[in-house]
């Protein structure tokens, strides 16, 4: 392939970019999202409020966020102070004048800090009166990317980032620094000089299309918050939205070590053949340090970055993995220019050799780089996922996509690996055969890197299966049979509002129970101590009971404790745990990966790459070369900080915030169990019923704690604690060492009966 096409193709790129930006089109919408409002939508409230409270997914830019609240008029009726707050960048308020009775629109837009994109929507709520047509959350239609050419210019983004990072590792880690290595012949002289000239035009290429591609997205983004055509927001709209966001911060991060990039690259031609000291090496690790840097922000304004729990374990993998994917993508590349240059211009014995030489020392990164990509591609996919229902969006349609790319690159990969390698430097038909094939391996992963560009541009899956309800618990139903009795137990709609409870009971002897059975219903929230309150489920007909109109004012998850007691039988008791989802239409970005499963998973990750690394370095020479020192170095950091969150992350060391609420359900397997660790440990003291008179009692000088008044008023923690460590003051001892944790909780079980049977 001759220098000329490569520039025939470079001018092609930009030509095509630039047209591509003149055709953009002005709506597009981001992925802040609305979470939820005070008031909510929808809400018919008694008195006005003061303001208007509004929740996103994302942190917003305050300069260019809003909120405006009209009457039914249309005039506005806020204070124009709109603003966001300055502690939680998510959240965004307006004041309002004193309203009057009647119906109100809240219209709000929000410009993301992490992508760049503006997101508009609109509500409605009612003051002294109700809302004739219930709208909910209403936003603009939101196509299913933000732009038509959108992923086309993050195609471009990406292909020029690999290309400019990916030669540069290719020339450190593949190719020798030193122009005259063992293979000495004038022909392979040749063939690397050309390839030298042509791995500088690639450089160049990359960086060329790194930088237009930027201004394309800088000029669709200035025009998308201004409403205005490209042309029109061309200078000072482009300057104050380059200076005055996050996002444009970024921007100017990113091209301006792109610029020094190609300063660099320029140095580094014009000294190539002069110098042979230290400064060409140099110029090499100054160019790599540029395109990593150049690539950092890419990251910076990923989905990761948006996961406000797992912020930076998102961006440094979505990061290492661009790093993994340029060596891996930007090698092949590089490789496919040598092979080109050797059929070009003759296949020779010599030429075989160093072909040979060449695929070998690649086939050993590439490998490390496809375990890399594996790693951290399982990690972004498991916290933009998050459910698998969220697979069954555009999205996890593209994610799939990209995988059966990946396979094949796999497969052509393998071709290499297993079968051409040994082959290259005895069989003559070889070299053009892995010409074919590394063709074919570099037109599948330019696809996939424009399968990439289109899951850059789409919402991230778990949002958009939140705002489907794909992962919404409605209508939760679970079963469980106890003593023979069969519960089903059924919420509707669990979300935060007004919810009815249907408990169905089948009994093996007499079919469902009947009105003469009382079945006793708390509901106990997991994320704070509010207390419960026993409600009895009213009889509806044979075998079902209902406990309806239940107002459940927070989201998250509840636990309902059900206690049946039929005249002349033993009381059955059974629990289950459910989630309540926010209602009122604010379901938007509920899904979130964990927390704690994903500092675990990022500090497994973190330690299998250092592991690839230390490996890796051993075959590179080990510490006896730069490159084995480089690998051994970095890899051993890595793994020495993924041992780190290992050890201080909550879900393996086993340490976590206080539990708020008991794990164990109080299920009658589990209150038996209790009861006969009570008897052997606590029936002494606190006497059979719990009421602090047992046969103990007169040996005692501080008196043994009434449970049947004490245990409502303190918390499940609070229980745990006092079970485990002791009462300071009194002669409640520590059962920490002779209990287990399981066995502290079922005896907590048990102890919340004694209110029940007294």
């Amino acid at each position: 392939m001759h220098n000329r096409t490569i520039l025939g193709l470079l001018l092609l790129a930009i030509v095509g970019m630039l047209s591509i930006e003149l055709m953009i089109a002005t709506p597009v919408f981001g992925h802040a999202n609305h979470e939820r409002s005070i008031p909510a939508p929808n809400a018919e409230l008694d008195t006005a409020p003061s303001k208007v409270t509004i929740w996103f997914s994302e942190t917003i830019e305050p300069n260019f966020s809003e909120i405006t609240v009209l009457d039914n008029l249309g005039v506005s009726v806020d204070l124009n102070d709109s603003y966001v707050d300055s502690n939680d960048r998510t959240v965004m308020s307006v004041s309002l004048s004193d309203l009057q009775d009647g119906t109100y629109t809240v219209v709000w837009k929000n410009l993301s800090t992490v992508d760049g994109h503006i997101l508009r929507g609109a509500y409605i709520f009612a003051v002294g009166q109700p809302i004739a047509n219930q709208a909910g959350v209403v936003t603009d239609e939101e196509p299913l990317i933000i732009s038509p050419f959108d992923p086309i210019l993050r195609w471009f983004l990406l292909l020029g980032g690999l290309l400019m990072l990916g030669v540069g590792l290719f020339r450190l880690f593949i190719v020798s620094l030193r122009s005259n290595d063992q293979y000495q012949s004038s022909y392979v002289q040749y063939i690397r000089s050309h390839y030298d000239s042509s791995e500088v035009l690639l450089s160049l290429a990359g960086a060329v299309i790194f930088i237009v591609a930027s201004v394309a997205q800088l000029l669709a983004q200035t025009s998308i918050l201004y409403e205005a055509s490209v042309l029109h927001v061309i200078g000072t709209p482009m300057v104050l939205f380059a200076l005055e966001t996050q996002w444009g911060n970024l921007w100017l991060w990113r091209v301006g070590l792109a610029l020094v990039f190609v300063l660099t690259l320029y140095l580094h031609k014009i000294t190539s053949k002069q110098s042979h000291g230290i400064l060409r090496p140099v110029l090499l690790v100054v160019l790599v340090f540029c395109a990593a840097g150049s690539m950092l922000p890419l990251s910076l304004t990923s989905h990761g970055a948006a996961l406000r729990s797992l912020v930076i374990p998102a961006v440094v993998t979505d990061y290492i993995h661009l790093l993994a994917a340029s060596l891996w993508v930007g090698g092949l590349i590089c490789l496919m220019f040598i092979v080109v240059s050797i059929v070009k211009f003759g296949d020779q014995a010599e030429s075989r050799k160093y072909l040979a030489n060449l695929v070998s020392r690649f086939s050993l990164v590439a490998i490390c780089s496809v375990l890399i990509l594996i790693i951290t591609g399982l990690f972004s996919a498991w916290a933009q996922i998050t459910v698998v229902n969220a697979l069954m969006t555009p999205y996890g349609f593209a994610l799939l996509i990209k995988l059966a790319l990946f396979a094949v690159l796999l497969i052509l990969g393998s071709i290499h690996l297993i079968w051409l390698r040994k082959r290259i430097d005895s069989v003559r038909p070889v070299t053009r055969l892995i010409k074919n094939i590394l063709v074919l391996e570099v037109s599948v992963a330019t696809i996939l890197l424009l399968c990439v560009g289109f899951m850059t541009s789409l919402e991230p899956a778990r949002q958009t299966a939140s705002k489907l309800g794909l992962a919404n618990n409605s209508n939760f139903t679970m079963n469980d049979l106890v003593d023979g009795s069969e519960i089903e137990f059924a919420v509707n709609p669990a979300v935060t509002g007004i919810n009815d409870f249907v408990i169905k009971i089948t009994d093996d002897k007499s079919g469902g129970i009947g009105p003469e059975a009382t079945v006793d219903v708390s509901l106990v929230y997991a994320n704070m101590d509010l207390g419960a309150e026993t409600l009895s489920a009213s009889f509806d007909k044979r075998g079902v009971y209902r406990l309806d109109n239940q107002l459940l004012g927070l989201s998250g998850e509840w636990q309902a404790n059900i206690v049946v007691r039929r005249p002349g039988a033993f009381d059955v008791r059974t629990a289950f745990r459910f989630d309540i989802q926010p209602g009122d239409g604010n379901r938007n970005a509920m899904i979130e990966p964990n927390a704690e499963n994903g500092r675990l998973f990022w500090g497994i990750e973190i330690c299998l790459i250092g592991f690839i690394l230390v490996v890796l370095a051993l075959p590179l020479g080990g510490w006896g070369t730069h490159k084995g020192v480089l690998s051994m170095a970095i890899g051993s950091i890595l793994f020495c900080c993924g041992m780190f969150i290992l050890v201080t992350s909550n879900a393996l060391s086993g340490a976590s915030e206080e539990v708020l609420i008991n794990p164990i359900l109080p299920t009658s397997d589990s209150v038996e169990s209790g009861f006969m660790l009570y008897q052997s440990n606590c029936a002494a003291c606190h006497g059979d019923s719990g009421a602090g008179i047992g046969p103990l009692t007169t040996e005692l000088k501080v008196p043994a704690a009434n449970l049947i008044e004490h245990v409502p008023l303190h918390s499940d923690s609070d229980l745990y604690d006092y079970i485990s460590e002791g009462i300071n003051g009194t002669e409640m001892p520590s059962f920490g060492e002779v209990l287990s944790s399981k066995d502290i909780w079922n005896v907590i079980n048990y102890i919340k009966t004694f209110k029940e049977t007294e």
